[in-house]
């Protein structure tokens, strides 16, 4: 219960209250010294915080390319979506995932669309509703955009998954790197037939014969990354990998490593 107020007071100033995702109405109910009348007068509770779009976003768990030929992905891309992240408030929600030559979205392209429709807070039609899985079906790598488009004819490197509602998703820059995966085409023969060679490394360690701290590394933008799997970290003693040591390895999309020795 929020309030209480007498006969004659046809109107009741609501402080700030916390409420959960799953509280759609307020309720007004007549109510005596025996007891509340049954039926109360409802409207629907209309967060101003929540005219926007959602600002939370999935983590992606898992997702294998099962398209052999070279140029083409497919596959079951499975996610864990934020608890009660859809406010019964809002007349859809939903889940959209897209393709994308960089991670923060240039090119970007939608594959699977998914929507589950309320009215009145109640849900009318679940297409998909509330599915932490979706199998993304034949898609070619190679960016159609348009004519304004940049990355217009590049190849897709990253999916993006996106909650959505009526007002839209959040901007592909401020996904969180949970909700992004890098493509490994699973068409690819050989060996990468690249690398990058911007890098940077500055020793934190103040003992001699060890060291550590961040390792970065810059990918060009016109880069196929789709042919890599995961960048592996060695120390040598050349710059051609004579005598190299294992440090450490990362996916596709994280583009740094920690090295300690």
């Amino acid at each position: 219960m929020i309030a209480t107020v007498p006969v004659g007071t046809n109107q009741h100033e609501m402080q700030i209250t916390t409420i959960s995702s799953s509280l759609a109405h307020i309720l007004v109910y007549t109510s005596n010294g025996n007891l509340q009348h049954s039926s109360p007068t409802a409207i629907i509770l209309d967060d101003i915080a929540l005219d926007g779009p959602p600002v939370e976003a999935v983590t992606i768990t898992s997702w294998t390319d099962t398209d052999t030929e070279k140029g083409y992905i497919s596959g079951v891309i499975s996610f864990t979506p934020p608890s009660n992240w859809c406010y019964p408030a809002w007349t859809s929600c939903g889940i959209m995932v897209f393709l994308a030559h960089t991670a923060q979205g240039c090119g970007s392209q939608d594959v699977i669309t998914a929507l589950w429709m309320f009215q009145n807070g109640l849900p009318q039609n679940q297409i998909g509703a509330y599915s932490t899985s979706f199998t993304m079906l034949r898609s070619s790598l190679t960016m159609p955009g348009s004519l304004s488009d940049p990355c217009t004819g590049k190849r897709a490197r990253y999916i993006l998954v996106h909650l959505v509602n009526e007002y839209g998703k959040m901007s592909d820059t401020n996904l969180p790197a949970h909700a992004k995966i890098g493509i490994y085409d699973d068409g690819t023969t050989g060996a990468p037939d690249q690398n990058f060679g911007a890098t940077s490394f500055v020793d934190s360690d103040m003992v001699a014969g060890s060291i550590s701290g961040e390792l970065n590394w810059t990918i060009p933008d016109n880069w196929d990354t789709t042919v890599v799997q995961k960048y592996q970290v060695y120390l040598a003693d050349t710059s051609s990998g004579d005598n190299r040591q294992y440090l450490d390895e990362v996916a596709v999309g994280v583009n740094k490593a920690i090295c300690m020795r």
